[in-house]
């Protein structure tokens, strides 16, 4: 199923996104599309979490600092 919707855009904006649609040669539509997709998509869960093993056993209870410490590096 697909949705119009009209959105006014800035016209500082909407050079950019003609700019980038060019390089891209897609349309413009397209490109915008592909932002709100990105935007507004749900989140994935991470399909790395519980995989192995790392010899703790309180792993899940720190799970997003573990991730933050992978990140950072």
């Amino acid at each position: 199923m697909v949705t119009q919707l009209h959105v006014d855009l800035p016209s500082e904006v909407s050079e950019r996104v003609a700019d980038e649609a060019a390089r891209r040669g897609v349309a413009p539509e397209e490109l915008v599309v592909e932002a709100v997709v990105q935007r507004f998509a749900p989140p994935r869960p991470l399909g790395i979490v519980g995989l192995g093993a790392s010899g703790r056993s309180d792993i899940s209870e720190h799970v997003d600092e573990e991730i933050s410490s992978i990140l950072v590096r």
